[in-house]
């Protein structure tokens, strides 16, 4: 009899405990998500922290986290994702009564572009495996991964020969009292402009750096489309690259800069389209606009859109024209349209493969090599 009154009461607890577990193991339970930045650059390494919280008496000995995000951020240690067009993550962990655990997960942006992780979902089974409950928290964390900013020799040979170009053609006289600040000496810098002090203690010469007189503007203009018979979008990438680099660039030596595209917005829908301007926000807003940039579809045809936008430039402003296509066209209605040629640079992203001669109308051609 009390074997059997045992039995019996043993299974009263478990019917008990199964109805209690059921009924509040969700209760004063949350998650908490977030990136260990906002922002970051193509390539750059971040961390995705979590945080459980129990906030009750109740162990949960087995619960299953469950979100998706793109294919573009690489958890790269993650055995437990799943990669399709998004990518499938899956982690286990089990959390005690009234405690909290935090966790984070590693990974590499790998491409550019706005990505957010709405939702996850908490997965739960009662002591005996035999019920699954699921339970959805909404996150609504953004990350926005910017163009890779190339910083390769090769890049800032050709910028600082572009610069130089620009300066030595446009004359421009410095305001000596209008000082901006110091930087690296540079082959075309003068030796008047040498600052001394800064160059001994810093044990590399220095310059100082003014602003200019009259001031120079650039004007950049990407295009996303090219030549090639199928679509190329390790082509268009690059030229996303270059425009955020050169702007990158230029910004940085307190140039006025304006950027402009033949593809959509994914957010707002438009063409991009930035005016001139310079500084940090300036700067932001390019990048955020490139990194938001679709290249499914290109919406307007590049030569229209550079002879509409060569019009309407101003008399000390230099073309930078990033283009994966050289076609005749383009270059003859640059030639036609711009009072002055030789102030336009166009830098053509193309693969290590395709060296051979091609020709060209403009004087100031440079080939960007990428791998194949």
């Amino acid at each position: 009899m009390s074997i059997i009154l045992l039995v019996f009461v043993v299974y009263a607890i478990c019917i008990v405990s199964e109805y209690l577990f059921d009924r509040y193991w969700n209760h004063n339970l949350k998650i908490d998500m977030e990136f260990s930045k906002n922002e970051a650059y193509v390539g750059e390494k971040l961390r995705l922290n979590y945080t459980v919280v129990n906030n009750k008496p109740m162990a949960l000995p087995l619960i299953q986290l469950k979100f998706n995000t793109s294919r573009y951020l690489d958890f790269y240690e993650d055995a437990n994702s799943t990669v399709t067009d998004n990518s499938y993550h899956s982690e286990l962990i089990s959390i005690g009564g009234n405690q909290v655990i935090t966790q984070n997960n590693e990974f590499i942006c790998t491409h550019r572009g706005e990505f957010v992780i709405n939702e996850v979902d908490l997965i739960t089974y009662n002591m005996f495996l035999s019920n699954k409950s699921i339970i959805k928290f909404h996150t609504d964390i953004n990350l926005i991964v910017f163009p890779k900013i190339v910083e390769t020799e090769m890049f800032n040979f050709t910028f600082k020969g572009l610069l130089g170009d620009i300066l030595s053609t446009r004359r421009l006289i410095d305001d000596p009292f209008d000082f901006r600040g110091i930087r690296d000496y540079q082959t075309f810098d003068s030796m008047k402009s040498i600052n001394w002090s800064a160059s001994a203690r810093s044990l590399g010469l220095k310059v100082n750096v003014y602003n200019y007189t009259a001031s120079q503007k650039i004007r950049i203009i990407a295009n996303i489309d090219n030549d090639l018979v199928s679509r190329h979008d390790d082509l268009s990438e690059a030229c996303i690259s270059l425009a955020a680099s050169f702007a990158y660039a230029f910004l940085k030596e307190g140039i006025e800069t304006s950027c402009y595209c033949n593809a959509l917005n994914k957010k707002t829908k438009k063409l991009i389209a930035i005016p001139g301007g310079t500084g940090k926000k300036h700067l932001d807003y390019i990048l955020f606009s490139l990194a938001r940039l679709d290249i499914s579809e290109v919406k307007e045809d590049f030569t229209t859109l550079t002879k509409n936008l060569i019009k309407d430039c101003s008399e000390n402003e230099w073309l930078l024209i990033i283009s994966a296509s050289r076609n005749k066209e383009l270059q003859k209605a640059i030639i036609e349209t711009f009072p002055n040629p030789d102030e336009v640079t166009l830098v053509v992203p193309t693969y290590s493969s395709s060296r051979e001669n091609q020709p060209k109308w403009l004087k100031n051609v440079i080939n960007w090599y990428i791998d194949d």
